[in-house]
């Protein structure tokens, strides 16, 4: 019977034991689980930490490193989340570089390119929001650039333009300076296109040329004679040379003063209406037998007052009176009958 006891004794002992030796095992592959996913966790805080500080790679590193871990390599704990981590930080690092690309070659003005870079991370990036403030910039650049140069263009357009109006204009004066009553209709048109207006008058028409500062009048009867040149000076900068500053009397226009020809013309005849007002005198110079006339005043450029002058009985003023005025237009014909005056619906 004692026998029989000791050997049930040992029977117990031994499942004892063994449900001890599994209860150790469960309980220190529990701990050792629990540490292993404590450890994990940390890891995950300290990568999404690093992804914060945007060092992609570090973090990276940091959750390859745990992929070996046997919690997550066997039972598949947290596995997913590592791997969507270490793509997601990848998919930044590749972003950031595209980006930093695009900073780089914003610094360089090579802003198309930089766009070009930037247009290439997605909308669901960390760096989206930074990547179309950096767009929007490189954009208004180009538009400034292309601004600039728009504007640079014109300018150049406009200096050319000028060069050939200066040498156009330069053309013409000397053409204009050089003209006279000798000179056929025919080189006017040439040199000068067509007037802008066309007179008719008793004696035949008055052809009118609007040119850099002033107005020519050419007066013909048959369109081949030049009967009368007529000259309005409008802009006082310029002067222009009728008769050369070498010959006694001279006559240029914006220079010369009625008191200049006081001993061609010691009188001087005053018209005014509501738009124009006129000073002129008349008077002729040349060599015997080849005498031209010339009306010389002066045009809405002077408007004295009655107590300016006085008139003698004739309703003419003396010269002294205007002496000082300039010389504005001009009015030169063979015949005196064929003399013309400016007046104000020659500009209208």
């Amino acid at each position: 019977m004692k026998e029989k006891i000791k050997i049930q004794k040992g029977f117990i002992q031994i499942p004892l034991l063994i449900i001890i030796i599994v209860s150790v095992v469960i309980v220190s592959g529990v701990g050792y689980g629990t540490i292993e996913y404590r450890r994990i966790s940390k890891t995950l805080r300290e990568s999404g930490q690093l992804t914060k500080e945007e060092k992609y790679n570090e973090a990276v590193h940091q959750l390859e490193l745990i992929q070996n871990r046997w919690l997550i390599k066997n039972l598949s704990i947290k596995k997913q989340e590592i791997s969507n981590k270490i793509k997601e930080n990848e998919n930044l690092l590749e972003d950031k570089l595209k980006y930093n690309q695009g900073l780089d070659e914003l610094n360089q003005e090579n802003w198309q390119k930089a766009i070009d870079l930037l247009s290439k991370i997605s909308d669901t990036s960390f760096y989206y929001q930074k990547t179309q403030t950096k767009i929007e910039e490189a954009k208004r650049k180009i538009a400034e650039k292309e601004l600039v140069e728009k504007r640079a263009e014109v300018e150049l357009i406009k200096t050319k333009d000028e060069e050939i109006k200066k040498e156009t204009g330069n053309v013409r004066l000397n053409f204009i300076e050089n003209l006279s009553l000798n000179t056929p209709i025919e080189l006017i048109k040439e040199k000068l296109g067509a007037p802008y207006r066309i007179y008719k008058v008793k004696n035949g028409k008055l052809l009118m040329y609007d040119l850099d500062g002033f107005t020519l009048k050419v007066g013909t009867k048959d369109d081949e004679a030049i009967e009368s040149l007529s000259y309005l000076l409008y802009d006082k900068n310029k002067k222009i040379s009728i008769i050369s500053s070498d010959a006694n009397p001279s006559l240029i226009l914006g220079k010369n003063t009625f008191g200049d020809y006081k001993f061609y013309c010691s009188k001087i005849t005053l018209e005014n209406s509501s738009k124009d007002i006129r000073l002129y005198c008349d008077c002729y110079f040349g060599n015997p037998g080849n005498y031209w006339y010339y009306r010389i005043g002066n045009f809405n450029d002077y408007f004295p007052s009655s107590s300016d002058y006085q008139e003698d009985k004739n309703g003419l003023i003396d010269n002294k009176y205007f002496q000082n005025i300039k010389i504005n237009f001009v009015s030169i014909a063979r015949d005196e009958e064929n003399l013309t005056i400016i007046w104000y619906g020659d500009f209208i």
